[in-house]
């Protein structure tokens, strides 16, 4: 099997979900629901801020270093991510003055995660998907082996509360310095590896420069629809952060369902990466919508065993993996696992648009989509029915009809319809091939 199979991208995606999955079991029972709520709201604060970075420092980073090189674009995008995180460090602690040492974290977290973003995406440019699914997998084992250190130490009596040098961070704040620490030794032994590969040569590579308006230009058409599907995702922490009617350890909860779902569809994911890098690499575009369609279909079959999976497991297992403020998880898994498997579906499909550079299609499925996940959500959600009063239930059914609809657009958008559904019986039996030749292993 080729090291870089959509096989072997997804045991290596599937193995860094599973390592944090077990950092946040940790998190949650040590913070609970309340805690993690909290934490989950600091951590959406940042990933808005490098969102917002992506329009400028480049979502198309991959693509752009396939032609111009890593050398020459890297300072760049460097500084400005520093310019950008500084200024989102200094509005929150304008905002919320506080919270100083959650901000610097914050920001040092976000510089660590912008030059990881940088190193991964060179990788994919040059089809190194199985080294950067290793390295990606590295940072969460770091991440996960710090945590774990501060959770011994935690049980063996040296708690935050006490004496010395504890006194002055809470849970949460130990949290990000593992975080923010991982990250940045993560980045230092990545520049070794930069070193070893050649990155900071110029040979076979485009001599024109990309122009700083070319760059902003592309940029800014590539992130927004990434941006859009945020916010698809992350509608409901938003609008339950911004309700007083629940508490903060509803969006715990709800945190840690994403967190399943994300481990849920993680195949198409890597299937994803690995589409978008060949189409890179290969102007065939019969062979990439074939290679489209084929992902497409075995995500959608792996995909819909693991739903099955998750109906199965009692209510109880949630609470006692997380503990017992987390005994609702598996009501909004089921609600949102419609969604799940569209999204699964999609995303490579997703991947081909963006590796073609059709970032306005993008941009108008993902927006047409979250419109009609605010309709849905929003209407119900605030009329407060009496039905659904005591739930975010209209939040997570309008998630599904944002997943579906996108799934549904990106296929037209790609004039692929008729082609799957032609091809899906064969590439049906391609994936039972598929897992007859893996289970052995």
């Amino acid at each position: 099997m080729s090291q870089d199979s959509p096989i072997k991208a997804y045991f290596w995606q599937l193995s860094k979900a599973v390592v944090s999955f077990i950092t946040v079991v940790i998190i949650s029972n040590t913070l609970g629901a309340y805690g993690r709520g909290q934490l989950s709201l600091y951590l959406l604060y940042l990933q808005v801020v490098l969102m917002i970075n992506e329009i400028f420092a480049g979502s198309a980073m991959s693509n752009w270093f396939a032609v111009y090189g890593f050398e020459k674009l890297a300072k760049r995008l460097l500084i400005i991510s520093t310019v950008i995180l500084t200024m989102a460090a200094a509005l929150a602690e304008y905002l919320m003055p506080n919270q100083t040492w959650i901000w610097l974290f914050l920001w040092f977290i976000g510089l660590g995660l912008t030059w990881q973003n940088m190193v991964i995406n060179y990788f994919q440019a040059h089809q190194q998907i199985s080294l950067r699914n290793r390295w990606q997998f590295s940072f969460e084992a770091l991440k996960l082996g710090l945590i774990v250190v501060l959770f011994l130490v935690m049980i063996f009596g040296m708690t935050f509360n006490g004496t010395s040098s504890w006194r002055f961070f809470t849970n949460t704040h130990w949290f990000l310095i593992c975080t923010a620490s991982a990250a940045w030794i993560w980045g230092f032994a990545a520049i070794k590896k930069l070193s070893n590969m050649g990155a900071w040569d110029r040979p076979n590579y485009n001599s024109d420069d990309l122009t700083i308006r070319e760059h902003s230009k592309q940029g800014f058409t590539a992130q927004l629809g990434h941006i859009v599907l945020f916010f698809i995702y992350k509608t409901p922490l938003f609008i339950l952060s911004s309700n007083h009617q629940y508490e903060m350890s509803e969006i715990g909860v709800l945190s840690n369902t994403f967190l399943i779902a994300d481990t849920v569809w993680i195949f198409g994911n890597a299937f994803g990466m690995v589409l978008h890098s060949k189409a890179l690499n290969s102007k065939n575009l019969n062979f990439q919508n074939r290679l489209a369609t084929l992902y497409s279909t075995v995500s959608f079959w792996v995909t819909l065993t693991l739903v099955f999976l998750i109906f199965m497991v009692p209510e109880d297992v949630y609470s006692w993996v997380f503990g017992s403020d987390f005994s609702e998880m598996k009501d909004r898994l089921v609600l949102i696992s419609p969604g799940i498997l569209a999204l699964a579906v999609s995303a490579p499909l997703g991947h081909l648009l963006h590796a073609r550079n059709k970032f306005s299609t993008l941009l108008a499925n993902h927006s047409m989509a979250w419109i009609s996940m605010l309709l849905v959500s929003v209407l119900f959600f605030y009329d407060q029915l009496e039905c659904v009063s005591s739930s975010p239930f209209w939040l997570l059914i309008g998630l599904d009809v944002a997943l579906i609809l996108i799934l549904l657009l990106n296929l037209y958008s790609l004039q692929l319809t008729n082609y799957f559904l032609s091809r899906f019986k064969v590439n049906s039996l391609i994936t039972l091939r598929l897992l007859r030749k893996v289970m052995p292993l």
